[in-house]
């Protein structure tokens, strides 16, 4: 792994604050409902936020240091390598993942990935199985992008807004009650979002918009604290 970015017992912010990844970023991984974690390129945890200490069922300074093998059934662990090597080439990865927790118990959620938000730095977010969602891709009905080229500077500043709520755990009810719309409007926007930055799934969407840095200007930075604090969490 390049730089100075190694599994220790260093606090999140630490690493957050070394990695000078955005105040966003880093403000989405600390306050999320979803749980975040921050991987070395040997697949190595380097940060956890809480959400991920609650779901591992391990404090934060227990999940640092160990791999993403060890929270994988030993059953699907022989896949991980050409999982990982797809992961760095493609940048973004989704889809379901079965969790291993501590106490044993699998679980399945869905995952999304961005590599190299800094250097041999990379992050995921695993959020529950979204029902809508299985039926969706059940049923064929996935969005469609806009068009071939520009896909991620079409997305509409409400599209990001609604996105960056999802982001930090926000549900469709609780977002339509902030924005003041409803929830129809929530998941058309959720849509409209998903089809711009041909995404798959809202995690998949997540992982693009932090790849492109679409939470990263100072106006939604400022944004972002605000709409967390009204989420009430």
């Amino acid at each position: 792994m390049t730089g100075s970015f190694e599994a220790t017992d260093r606090p999140a912010d630490e690493v957050l604050d070394a990695l000078a990844a955005g105040e966003a970023f880093s403000e989405l991984f600390r306050r999320s409902r979803h749980a975040m974690l921050l991987a070395d390129d040997e697949r190595r945890y380097l940060a956890a936020n809480d959400a991920a200490s609650a779901l591992l069922g391990l404090p934060r300074e227990s999940i640092v240091g160990r791999t993403i093998d060890e929270f994988t059934p030993p059953e699907t662990r022989s896949a991980i390598d050409a999982q990982w090597r797809d992961f760095i080439s493609r940048g973004t990865q989704d889809g379901r993942y079965e969790l291993l927790l501590a106490d044993g118990r699998p679980v399945e959620l869905t995952f999304s990935a961005t590599a190299n938000i800094a250097p041999g730095v990379h992050v995921s977010m695993l959020m529950a199985v979204d029902e809508e969602e299985r039926s969706e891709a059940g049923s064929g009905a996935v969005p469609r992008a806009a068009s071939e080229d520009g896909k991620a500077t079409r997305i509409s500043p409400r599209e990001v807004q609604v996105l960056r709520l999802v982001a930090l755990g926000g549900s469709n009810a609780e977002i339509a009650e902030q924005l003041g719309i409803s929830s129809e409007t929530v998941r058309n926007h959720v849509r409209g979002a998903r089809g711009k930055l041909g995404a798959r799934t809202k995690a998949h969407a997540v992982a693009l918009a932090i790849e492109g840095g679409l939470f990263e200007s100072s106006a939604e930075a400022g944004a972002h604290r605000q709409d967390h604090d009204r989420l009430g969490s």
